[in-house]
């Protein structure tokens, strides 16, 4: 049994939707490539690989152990022998993916990442995940917790978008170009400007509705209360009720009055002597 220990282990970083042409320098070969939580799969053509270990687990040395077993708080942990062509598919939401290849005889490999469409399977939930299972209409809605991050290529012809990320917002912007960075050809990263400031049920809490429907009600009632007042004070010729001093009088008008005029006659006095 062959027995062996790669101490120092260093990780190639790799980008999604690549193509690597790769030459074996070691017993052990280490990648990493960050998911960015979304469904992820990724194919690989060579001469006889001896064995390939895929998880979200990272091992800060290489040994026989590695490929055969996988540890307790792995999400995902999958293990191939001997293969020329292998295309697996990583159907949960991982932040990050690690890749243990040993060569055996094989001198090169073919590799290359991909996002795939559809829903991650279920995981332990928080708001990166979150914000990784929504759609682009979705994640784009002012005043969420989630918002679209767009990953940017500089070109002699100007800036180009090259992919837009799903993220929560309050990430850094360090943590934003690091992650769109991943991919290929993106130079640096920014959030999206504009967004869908439309209201949503989904994003609209049950306080604000039963606020809203509460005011609703108070002012459907007070206007059908000033069209009464004024279809009674119209057709009889009085008001319906009394009303306050404080109510607006182009609202609920009073009824007018018609005081008759004053007499200011006053009889001649007759002087009796």
């Amino acid at each position: 049994l062959l027995v062996y220990v790669c101490s120092g282990l260093e990780f190639q970083e790799l980008k999604v939707d690549k193509y690597y042409n790769m030459v074996f320098e070691s017993e052990c070969e280490a990648y990493h490539v960050k998911a960015n939580y979304q469904r992820l799969s990724f194919f690989i053509q060579s001469e006889m690989i001896s064995k390939i270990k895929w998880t979200d687990t990272k091992y800060d040395f290489c040994s026989t152990t590695t490929f055969e077993e996988c540890k307790d708080n792995s999400t995902v942990c999958g293990t191939a022998y001997s293969i020329d062509n292998l295309h697996a598919s990583v159907g949960a939401c991982l932040d990050d993916l690690y890749l243990y290849v040993e060569p055996g005889d094989a001198q090169s490999q073919t590799l290359r990442f991909n996002y795939e469409e559809g829903a991650c399977e279920t995981i332990e939930e928080n708001l990166y995940t979150q914000c990784g299972a929504l759609n682009y209409r979705e994640c784009d809605r002012c005043g969420d917790e989630c918002r679209l991050a767009e990953c940017m290529d500089r070109t002699p012809n100007g800036d180009v978008l090259r992919i837009s990320l799903c993220l929560p917002y309050n990430i850094t912007s360090d943590e934003m170009e690091k992650r769109c960075i991943r991919y290929k050809d993106v130079d640096y990263a920014e959030w999206k400007t504009e967004c869908d400031d439309s209201i949503s049920m989904n994003n609209v809490g049950v306080g604000t509705i039963i606020l809203l429907v509460i005011l609703m009600g108070v002012f459907l009632s007070f206007t059908g209360l000033v069209v009464w007042y004024n279809w009674k004070l119209r057709t009889t010729g009085r008001p319906p009720m009394k009303c306050f001093d404080f109510c607006p009088e182009i609202l609920f008008p009073r009824p007018y009055t018609q005081v008759p005029p004053t007499s200011y006659y006053s009889p001649p006095s007759i002087n009796l002597q």
